[in-house]
């Protein structure tokens, strides 16, 4: 289905100035700043509209054959109400089943602008009332505090931002329904396959920021995830979910389809030499090598949870008293990585790039922030919701429409002081795997996707919370590997003690690696990867660890279907 003159007239709508929504919008905004008041009730200081415009296509194939394909424009809008000063403000605290003063809802999608102001102005009194209300709530937790902490402000406003920059036009959806079933299609030579499924989500357009203190940004919005995911079962039960995975900015930057293809038939290999795999018997302590994709997804875990600056939100006074917020952030001037290792995060790194921005979801500049320097932590990701050791924006601000803002990776990049071949990296391994009687060393090659759960009609999708006992999901594939080169697969491990403090017992490093993915704000590393999430792109180098434990996996299985599939029929 082809995008609707309407909605392409939309979707490559002329620069903020001349744009009949964006001008509705900023009328009802200055109204709101000017006039919104309850009796005895501070009005808002602050007030900010996020207007998210997209043409989005959602395609989801089996087998050779589409069985979803969804096309629609989405024009969503985000409110912002700050009520109270920046000192202590309504934001960053919540009480169980009461607003905050951060909401969103769905706009008609027509330029019409009074139903555009109709719909934003029953948003923003909405949003105000409850900002009022969450206000005194906040103020009353805190008088009722025996001992009253040095806080930072609430807020920290900056300069105001002026810019526009084009649209993204459509996707074009025909063809990413061609490929999405085409791809899928390579799964019928595989009976051994249990389940497969091909998502593929594109969705291009704009984003546009504004605020009362005079703010107005429209930059490009666009998101490309094209997923294949597919399941196998040992003889004895046990099940695996893999997947592989292409996030880009546009669809038309996807590879071509001989080359999704191979990867394809390589996902059906890894899975195919899991199923046939011994179960482990025993626990593994010795060095471990993370290469590639695992690497990446070890530094995902333990990395990038630790890395905003902005104070987690603090819950309301209940039954059984404060429900204390801790920060989870690397305190600043520890060390975090061996000597030599840099960690950088530069939105404007790559602009091809989904996870690339020049203006934060605050309407902030983007800044280079070097994180890391020698190992040791010197930065935090900021944004206007400062901390004591993130006291102002470095334009790293992120969140979804009608929600508040959080320090958040974007293109962040580890780079040690130098890289080890995998010859000498290998070499090392054994030699500390000696220490502990041991003639081979584990190298792991892949994590689970902890945000896929296996279900009777296919891979289910979901927020997976990262484990505070086990942050780093249980390795996917593992090898045995041996001094003549002779490797030897192996299944059902988990990781046992590995956490933040783990990356300081790398002592080798080789070549780097990037993947892009989806991530929720707030340090969550494991968001929905096929649905919902923030694009970050991460790269990161293989890395050897002096001591790693693993144990077996007491994982429950289920008995494989009673007949054999009708794929081997053919």
């Amino acid at each position: 289905m082809m995008p609707t003159p309407l909605v392409a007239t939309l979707l490559l709508a002329a620069p903020t100035h001349a744009d009949p929504v964006v001008e509705a919008l900023r009328a009802e905004l200055d109204r709101a700043a000017a006039e919104l008041a309850l009796d005895g009730a501070q009005p808002p200081y602050f007030l900010a509209y996020d207007l998210m415009e997209t043409e989005h296509v959602e395609i989801r194939a089996v087998l050779g054959g589409v069985i979803e394909d969804e096309r629609a424009p989405r024009r969503e809008l985000g409110v912002a109400v700050r009520v109270g000063g920046p000192d202590e403000d309504n934001a960053n605290f919540t009480a169980l089943g009461q607003g905050d003063g951060f909401g969103s809802r769905d706009l008609v999608i027509q330029d019409h602008p009074l139903a555009v102001r109709h719909d934003a102005w029953l948003l923003t009194d909405r949003e105000y009332k409850q900002a009022v209300e969450n206000l005194a709530r906040k103020q009353a937790d805190r008088r009722a505090e025996v001992q009253q902490p040095d806080r930072p402000p609430d807020y920290a406003p900056g300069d105001p931002s002026q810019s526009s920059q084009p649209a993204l036009p459509p996707p074009d959806g025909d063809t990413l329904a061609e490929t999405a079933r085409a791809l899928s299609a390579a799964f019928r030579a595989h009976p051994q396959v249990e389940s497969s499924t091909v998502y593929a989500l594109s969705g291009t357009g704009r984003r546009v920021l504004m605020d009362s203190l005079g703010t107005q940004v429209q930059r490009p919005l666009g998101e490309t995830d094209l997923r294949v995911v597919a399941s196998v079962r040992a003889p004895d039960g046990q099940a695996a979910w893999d997947h592989a995975s292409w996030y880009r900015l546009t669809a038309d930057q996807l590879p071509a389809l001989p080359e999704l293809q191979a990867e394809a038939e390589a996902l059906t290999a890894r899975l195919e030499r899991w199923r046939q795999a011994p179960s482990a018997e025993e626990e593994y302590v010795g060095p471990v090598i993370f290469e590639g994709d695992a690497a990446v997804a070890l530094f995902r875990s333990l990395l990038l949870p630790h890395l905003s600056g902005t104070p987690p939100s603090q819950k309301a006074k209940g039954r059984f008293g404060q429900e204390t917020a801790r920060s989870d952030a690397f305190r600043l001037g520890r060390r975090v990585l061996p000597k030599g290792y840099t960690v950088v995060d530069d939105p404007l790194a790559d602009p091809t790039s989904p996870a690339s921005f020049a203006f934060d979801d605050e309407g902030v500049p983007a800044q280079r922030v070097e994180l890391i320097q020698d190992g040791v932590s010197r930065s935090l990701l900021a944004s206007r919701t400062p901390s004591k050791d993130a006291p102002t924006s470095n334009g790293h601000g992120r969140c979804f429409p009608g929600q508040m803002a959080r320090g958040m990776p974007s293109l962040l990049a580890v780079t040690p002081d130098r890289e080890t071949s995998w010859r000498r990296l290998v070499q090392k391994g054994l030699t500390l795997a000696a220490d502990y009687d041991l003639d081979y060393l584990l190298v792991v090659r892949r994590l689970r996707d902890p945000s896929i759960e296996g279900g009777s009609d296919g891979p289910r999708f979901f927020l997976a919370q990262a484990d505070e006992e086990a942050p780093v999901p249980a390795p996917l594939e593992v090898v045995r590997l041996y001094a003549d080169g002779r490797e030897e697969p192996v299944r059902g491990l988990r990781f046992e003690g590995l956490d933040r403090r783990s990356l300081r017992d790398i002592v080798a490093a080789g070549t780097v690696h990037t993947r892009s993915f989806l991530a929720q704000p707030g340090g969550k590393p494991w968001g929905d990867g096929a649905t919902h999430g923030l694009p970050v792109t991460l790269t990161a180098p293989t890395v050897l660890l002096s001591e790693v434990e693993l144990l077996p996996d007491e994982a429950t299985s289920e008995k494989p279907p009673r007949l054999p599939s009708p794929l081997e029929e053919r």
